[in-house]
């Protein structure tokens, strides 16, 4: 609604979008030009077998990361199909930043229950996705998308800090790195999976299998809660 006030057209806000990019990024170099660290240590494909000993960690966190590449991707054309308007969606995922803001103030807070917190939040996100499959109002999506984005917020710095816990610090890095790499596969995943499986069954079945799936998430989580814990003795990689 903000671009009709201008009277501007939908490419000028990719184009705002690059000049602030450019902006920040170069901002951020003179901020950090004087502090830079040189470090020689390397990804190893070591680091993901280290991971893969915390199953609970890994089945969570793709599907946290799936999930979320698919709303970022897929799930505005979904919200168009069911009639909400161009500048409904822009108010709807300024509702989705908001809510992830909210999730990541609280995440440190949170983190004292972050075995019960993620199970609990798996299960919030598949509501949410139940609640889209069925959803024909503006209100149901703001409900889905709060519950989405907050939840997904939290997980994030919970998985990463429950993974660290468990490593070496001298591994640290290698570690982080394994995550990213977890974390860019569920990315690639949510869009993927998701689009071949509108194309096959449609839209509405997605949500529901997404629905499905949070559910049995949350319950490998409850098996694996000792991998998400963040109260746990350091282990050894």
């Amino acid at each position: 609604w903000i671009l009709d006030g201008f009277d501007a057209t939908y490419p000028m806000l990719f184009e705002i979008t690059a000049v602030v990019m450019v902006t920040t990024i170069a901002a951020a170099l003179m901020v950090s030009r004087h502090h830079i660290k040189r470090h020689h240590r390397r990804f190893e494909i070591a680091s993901l077998s280290n991971i893969v000993k915390f199953p609970g960690i890994v089945i969570v966190l793709l599907f946290c990361t799936a999930s979320y590449g698919l709303i970022l991707t897929i799930y505005p054309a979904y919200l168009n199909d069911r009639g909400i308007r161009e500048s409904d969606i822009l108010i709807l995922y300024f509702i989705l930043g908001a809510a992830r803001l909210g999730g990541l103030a609280i995440a440190g807070t949170l983190a004292k229950r972050a075995g019960a917190v993620q199970t609990l939040g798996t299960i919030g996100v598949a509501i949410g996705f139940g609640i889209s499959a069925f959803a024909e109002s503006f209100e149901m999506f703001v409900v889905a998308l709060i519950l989405c984005g907050f939840i997904l917020s939290v997980y994030l710095p919970l998985t990463l800090e429950a993974l660290l816990l468990r490593t070496r610090v001298r591994s640290t890095g290698s570690i982080i790195g394994a995550y990213e790499t977890l974390f860019g596969l569920g990315w690639m995943m949510g869009p993927a999976v998701s689009g071949f499986v509108t194309e096959t069954v449609g839209d509405m079945y997605l949500y529901l299998g997404l629905c499905v799936t949070g559910v049995a998430v949350a319950l490998v989580a409850t098996r694996y809660r000792k991998d998400l814990a963040l109260d746990n003795k350091v282990l050894g990689t």
